[in-house]
């Protein structure tokens, strides 16, 4: 229940390494920034970097199609996880997880819709590229 607070243990980790390893570099280590903020800004921009290089290779489709799966988490709150596999010009084949989606109040079909359909906008896909979907929900 510690978000990030990890980096400093790992940072003193590192630092006892290197005095062994190497020592007359070992200073390089303690200069080293593993703070909580510090550790959350770089896990937000390596996944902004992700979000960035999907919607690339999404913006190259030719077509794609999706598959969903929904589950309950802890805290008694619908998860839907949106995945997409896309094929551009070249025969290239992503695929990634597109979308993470907490679903609050209920899991009807049309909310299912909804979701999905929010997620291809924010995304930048086109129902008219989509070639299947797969899924195992049951629809109510």
């Amino acid at each position: 229940m510690k978000t990030f607070s990890d980096g400093e243990f790992v940072k003193e980790c590192l630092e006892a390494v290197a005095k062994d390893i190497v020592p007359d570099k070992s200073k390089l280590f303690s200069n080293i920034s593993l703070s909580r903020q510090t550790v959350c800004r770089r896990i937000n921009d390596i996944s902004n970097e992700i979000i960035v290089k999907l919607r690339d290779r999404i913006r190259d489709f030719k077509c794609f199609s999706l598959a969903f799966d929904e589950s309950t988490d802890i805290s008694d709150t619908a998860q839907l996880v949106v995945f997409v596999r896309g094929i551009n010009e070249s025969f290239e084949i992503t695929e990634e997880t597109l979308s993470s989606i907490s679903l609050k109040d209920t899991t009807k079909g049309e909310d299912i819709f909804h979701a999905v359909e929010n997620c291809l906008r924010e995304n930048n896909l086109g129902l008219e590229i989509l070639t299947g979907i797969s899924t195992d929900i049951i629809f109510r």
